[in-house]
């Protein structure tokens, strides 16, 4: 997954940049069609966040596989992770 996710960016001086995203007028950002974030929210009663996209179509939310997003998977921790993680009053 690594090496997909590398391959949608190129090295410019010391950072990583979105190949296509700096491709608008005078190195402006372009959207792609896409000029909003959007942000996906659980679809249950907890209306938690689910997947975070910013502007552009290389960085918006799409197919999940060629997706360059913030994902957020929560869980529970079951109680010996609890104490081992803060201790036994």
């Amino acid at each position: 997954m690594l090496l997909g996710t590398l391959a949608a960016f190129q090295k410019q001086g010391c950072c990583y940049k979105p190949v296509g995203y700096y491709t608008g007028q005078n190195g402006i950002a372009s959207d792609q069609g896409q000029p909003f974030q959007r942000t996906i929210f659980s679809n249950d009663k907890t209306n938690r966040v689910v997947e975070q996209g910013m502007p552009g179509g290389v960085l918006g939310i799409k197919d999940p596989s060629q997706s360059h997003t913030t994902r957020t998977i929560y869980g529970s921790a079951t109680e010996g992770e609890l104490v081992r993680w803060f201790g036994v009053d």
